[in-house]
């Protein structure tokens, strides 16, 4: 543990649950996962002997408290990685997963609890059963937030049929972590990593604003969102949001003045 004033918490810290994999083995179609779909050969080559490489950083806890030590790192928010999500799933199968990956992140606070605190994963293609993972990994096991998607499958979180999350969400005061799994519709970016690079702060952006514009902060403006990768590309574009908001119509019909005016 660091003897340094204050303390450093990383909120960016993934952790994979190998026994996930059976239950999945065969299952996902390729387009299922945008990052891996649209990262092209060189990439997926690539990540392989990555995943291999951080495996034990991302399941061992005495791995990764060696790593945090190396890093001056005193606190971790730890979270499953995106392909952890497993949105694709049926909603039955969907929510085991999610509660595996949850019991495995409380064990690991359980028997580091000066040094981890846990965010939920929760199965968002069954959004009542989304709520009702959210309250139970926060009520029993002190969860402090939540990591979703950006999008789920495609379906963009300004979406009416997520407002029972958010609404949890604010309810219990818990951050909502945003994090990608690559950008939909990425057919242009399978050269050079550009699913990352690109892709993922990219989908962030279109998440974040879809948000904003959809009126889910001014239906529930006490919610907590996160946005992993600096909050894409919207902390330097937030001034066109605003003036497209001053000219034009397409983007007042959920919110009722723009940022500036906050």
């Amino acid at each position: 543990m660091s003897s340094r004033p204050g303390r450093t918490v990383d909120i960016h810290a993934h952790v994979i649950t190998p026994e996930c994999q059976a239950l999945v083995e065969g299952l996902m179609a390729p387009e299922m996962e945008p990052f891996s779909y649209f990262g092209g050969d060189e990439t997926n080559a690539y990540q392989v002997q990555h995943v291999k490489e951080i495996l034990p950083k991302a399941t061992d806890p005495e791995v990764r408290l060696a790593e945090m030590d190396a890093m001056g790192i005193d606190v971790q928010a730890i979270s499953v990685a995106p392909a952890g999500y497993f949105y694709w799933t049926d909603p039955e199968l969907g929510r085991e997963l999610a509660r595996i990956q949850n019991e495995n992140l409380a064990k690991i606070v359980a028997d580091h609890p000066d040094r981890f605190v846990a965010l939920a994963t929760v199965p968002m293609q069954d959004v009542r059963a989304a709520v009702e993972e959210l309250e139970r990994t926060v009520t029993e096991h002190d969860f402090r937030g939540v990591e979703i998607n950006t999008n789920v499958m495609g379906l963009d979180l300004d979406d009416p049929r997520f407002r029972p999350f958010f609404a949890k969400a604010e309810e219990l005061d818990v951050p909502v972590m945003l994090h990608p799994n690559g950008f939909t519709g990425g057919e242009r970016l399978r050269k050079y990593y550009l699913t990352n690079v690109i892709g993922n702060p990219l989908d962030t952006t279109v998440a974040l604003t879809r948000i904003i514009h959809g009126g889910v902060l001014e239906d529930h403006p006490d919610l907590k969102l996160v946005a992993v990768h600096g909050g894409g590309y919207l902390p330097f574009y937030s001034s066109r949001m605003d003036h497209s908001y001053d000219l034009r119509p397409e983007g007042r019909h959920h919110i009722s003045r723009p940022r500036a005016a906050t």
